[in-house]
């Protein structure tokens, strides 16, 4: 059976749960508040565009909140116990990564029209393209571009000059069954360091679909 959308309470709990440390706990909620209320709003009826441009300008809202929250954050909230402090941005685009989770495992699983909408398609590409979004775009390479089933208007060959979106991009490039970056990944695998088995592992799956056979 398919999986039923839940109440305002029921979502902010759940969302509420993953928030970041090192926001403080009115900044959390406040998130938290704003992304379950848009996912109440869109999961209650049929999606229309209206709907789902009101989701989209949401989410961007949200986005931007949480990097304009970042400035607000205590000084002592940002100290990591083994890895010293963290930048504000950093903080930031954590949130994000838990939003963008969200979004691509419980939401779209609910309303799949959402993610062939060319309105979420333009908002994804956009925050694609934000250098800002930092290491959040790694979830949505992985949870929520797939999903759109399509590949046009992101500029694959700008995110692969960032070594910590090859794996996420080369997934991404696999499920849409993208092959036209084989010398690329052909590249990055021949000198991925022995310690990252995960990159090495998108790297040799994307091979596999796409590279030619040897004769």
């Amino acid at each position: 059976m398919p999986p039923k959308p839940l109440s305002y309470e029921e979502w902010f709990k759940i969302i509420r749960l993953f928030m970041s440390p090192y926001y403080t706990q009115t900044q959390c909620d406040e998130f938290a508040r704003r992304l379950a209320e848009l996912f109440v709003y869109t999961t209650a009826e049929r999606l229309t565009d209206e709907r789902v441009e009101y989701f989209c300008s949401g989410v961007t809202s949200l986005y931007d909140l949480v990097f304009e929250e970042a400035r607000r954050i205590p000084d002592e909230n940002l100290i990591a116990r083994f890895f010293g402090a963290i930048p504000r941005p950093q903080a930031a685009q954590e949130v994000m990564v838990h939003v963008f989770q969200f979004i691509g495992r419980n939401l779209l699983p609910l309303k799949r029209s959402l993610a062939k909408s060319p309105i979420f398609y333009r908002m994804i590409c956009r925050l694609l393209g934000d250098p800002q979004t930092g290491v959040a775009r790694n979830t949505i390479l992985r949870d929520l571009l797939p999903k759109t089933g399509r590949g046009d208007g992101v500029d694959f060959a700008a995110l692969l000059q960032e070594p910590n979106l090859h794996e996420y991009c080369f997934t991404a490039l696999r499920r849409l069954k993208d092959g036209r970056f084989v010398r690329e990944a052909e590249a990055i695998l021949a000198n991925a360091p022995d310690d990252d088995p995960c990159l090495r592992q998108a790297l040799r799956r994307y091979l596999d679909f796409f590279a030619a056979p040897q004769n």
